[in-house]
Order: structure tokens, then C-alpha cells, then sequence
């Protein structure tokens, strides 16, 4: 599968975890498995998908990698909180709002891009994706 649609599947994955975290009375194993999900997404982008991208766009992908490290600070504010329903709403809707901006990025500009300029390579990018989560994945949590 292309980089840029696992990537995407990702971007889905973590859309319906947020959206399931709004309802759910249990919120902190779901915020456990957004946190995880969020850096293993990260981490995976940041160690291969960006290196390839650096060439075609370089600005963009350095704002990329800026928006992870300001929904790092959202999601470890808010993994941290207990007690105030409202303050934890606020900062939820802070999260969804800076994902979703993230996401809209990627998929109306930089995927769109690497399709156009790097798109012999996707395939190749897809399979490393796939095998550096696997194995991230073996080995339980992801350090933050």
C-alpha cells in the first residue's frame, strides 16, 4: 500500500478514536490508545515519510513537524488532567481542532504533492511504514 494512504488510514483511525473519546465514560484508556496511535503515526512520518518530502517541500514539512510537536503538548496537557469535566472539553476541542488542521495539511497539500513528485516511491515508502510500525508496535507503548 502507498505511504500516503496508510498515513491517511492513520489520520481515520485516530478521527474515530477522538470522536469515540467525546462519548466515552472511560477516557483514559482511549486517551492511552490516542496517545499511542499519535506518536507511532509521528514517528513513522518523521523518520521516513518527511526525509522523502524534505526534497519537494521543505517548509512544509518542517510546519509538519511543528503541528507534531503542538499536538504532543495538547495531548500530554490532557492525558495529565483528572477532576474538571469542563477544562477537560476545552482542552480536548483544543486537540481535535489542531489534529484535524494537521490533517487537513497533509491531505490537501503535502499527500497530493508527494503523489505528483514522488510517487514512484510511495509503494516503497508503504512497505518500511508498515514494517517500522510492526515492529514499534512489538514492542508495546511507544516512549514518548
Amino acid at each position: 500500500m502507498k505511504a500516503t494512504e496508510l498515513l491517511k488510514e492513520d489520520h481515520a483511525t485516530v478521527k474515530e478514536l477522538i470522536q469515540s473519546l467525546k462519548s466515552s465514560k472511560e477516557k483514559e484508556d482511549l486517551l492511552i490508545k490516542i496517545e499511542d496511535e499519535i506518536q507511532l503515526h509521528s514517528h513513522v512520518e518523521e523518520q521516513l515519510f518527511y526525509p522523502a518530502m524534505r526534497q519537494c517541500d521543505g517548509e512544509l514539512v518542517e510546519h509538519s513537524i511543528e503541528e507534531h510537536r503542538e499536538v504532543d503538548k495538547i495531548l500530554s496537557d490532557l492525558v495529565g488532567m483528572t477532576g474538571n469535566e469542563k477544562t477537560f472539553k476545552k482542552k480536548l476541542s483544543e486537540l481535535e481542532k489542531a489534529l484535524y488542521d494537521h490533517m487537513e495539511k497533509e491531505e490537501g497539500k503535502l499527500f497530493p504533492e508527494a503523489e505528483e513528485k514522488i510517487g514512484n516511491q510511495l509503494d516503497q515508502l508503504g512497505e518500511q511504514i508498515e514494517s517500522l510500525k510492526k515492529d514499534l508496535s512489538a514492542g508495546g507503548r511507544m516512549a514518548a
